[in-house]
């Protein structure tokens, strides 16, 4: 996992903070939760998900299957 501690994120819903986004081999992520190891470990295993399944399936599959999304 390679992390970028950055200051502002987009957020993905509305009314939801977003504390990190995933886009391989990248975790964005907000400087307090850099150490957080729960978010951490979400993380990664978007990262194993990819690593699976290939970068543009996983994407695609995310950003247009809700389904999907709920079981990442």
């Amino acid at each position: 996992m390679r992390l970028v501690v950055v200051s502002w994120l987009p957020s993905v819903r509305k009314g939801f903070k977003t504390w990190a986004i995933t886009i391989a081999p990248y975790v964005f992520i907000l400087p307090q939760f850099k150490d957080n190891p729960a978010i951490l470990a979400h993380e990664q295993v978007h990262l194993d998900r990819i690593a699976s399944v290939g970068w543009i399936k996983w994407y695609w599959n995310y950003l247009w299957n809700k389904d999907f999304r709920r079981r990442e």
